[in-house]
């Protein structure tokens, strides 16, 4: 037999006597678990919605668009059920990667836009003013080219272009340059996109660094690769492009099984967490007690 029982206390009393609750109770053999009741806004949602819901028209205040809008909670409603109702179809938007990697100072940026199969690499080399060498002459279609047939899997990225390439001093011209990418896309492309993000800083920390235009797409973040980040002394531009490269064959599986696992779980893609395992299980554990 197995018993509930509340317990309600004030965050103060809760720290000051934390260390005794926690070896007479959360510790004890005899606890199955503890569960929260006030739980965060977000996991709230994602508990109770899901990931496909719709407006509810009579919650809707009059001469109110539902486009745009904040929505409350109780003013949103499920949409059939992962059986009836397919999350996220493969013809129902666009993919935008922008890839980072970097080795101090030095950094290389690639975008890949899918609409158009356009390629745009940009490279930070402080050293590249001082020392005047061919860095930023290095041909990067061509080593795009040679690393996918290197991979045997050229006819499979045949049609993807490289349209612009630039080599820059400061990390700041760079960070320009993609946004001003991100802005180019904006104005021509309304259909609904989303932008994978493969970078070790977050997407927080690259819009305070200039990357504004973040904001206004959702970003899944992708794992990245650690030995990507770290260059060798020299030819390092080389090594960047054939790293990028490979990750850019690899991201568009890896985010099939990424909105696969999103399926399955009626989670939106965007809130799967890094360690996606663990915090599946709770959100899974969470609404079967809710």
């Amino acid at each position: 037999m197995h018993n509930l029982y509340e317990w309600q206390t004030s965050e103060e009393t809760f720290q000051q006597k934390f260390n005794n609750i926690k070896y007479t109770h959360l510790l004890s053999s005899n606890i199955e678990g503890i569960y929260e009741t006030k739980v965060p806004p977000n996991f709230r949602a994602l508990m109770t919605l899901g990931n496909v819901v719709r407006p509810i028209k009579s919650m809707l205040p009059r001469n109110e668009q539902a486009l745009g809008r904040t929505y409350k909670m109780s003013e949103l409603e499920i949409i059939g059920n992962k059986m009836t109702e397919v999350y996220l179809p493969q013809a129902s938007f666009q993919r935008f990667y922008v890839l980072h990697s970097y080795t101090g100072n030095r950094h290389f940026f690639g975008v890949f836009c899918e609409a158009t199969h356009e390629i745009c690499f940009y490279c930070v080399n402080p050293a590249l003013k001082a020392t005047m060498q061919a860095t930023g002459q290095l041909n990067l279609e061509a080593a795009f080219t040679k690393t996918l047939q290197d991979l045997e899997v050229e006819v499979d990225f045949a049609s993807w272009q490289v349209i612009d390439q630039n080599s820059v001093v400061e990390l700041t011209q760079a960070i320009k340059l993609v946004e001003q990418k991100l802005v180019e896309y904006r104005a021509k492309n309304k259909a609904s996109t989303l932008l994978v993000l493969q970078s070790d800083h977050t997407s927080e920390r690259l819009s305070m660094m200039g990357l504004r235009s973040l904001s206004e797409f959702p970003i899944v973040k992708c794992p990245v690769v650690v030995g990507d980040n770290e260059y060798p002394a020299l030819d390092w531009v080389r090594y960047a492009v054939k790293n990028m490269t490979a990750r850019f064959t690899e991201v568009g599986v890896w985010l099939s099984q990424k909105i696969d696992f999103s399926r399955y779980t009626v989670i939106p893609i965007c809130n799967l967490e890094d360690d996606s395992q663990s915090f599946v299980i709770d959100t899974l554990y969470a609404r079967s007690l809710h």
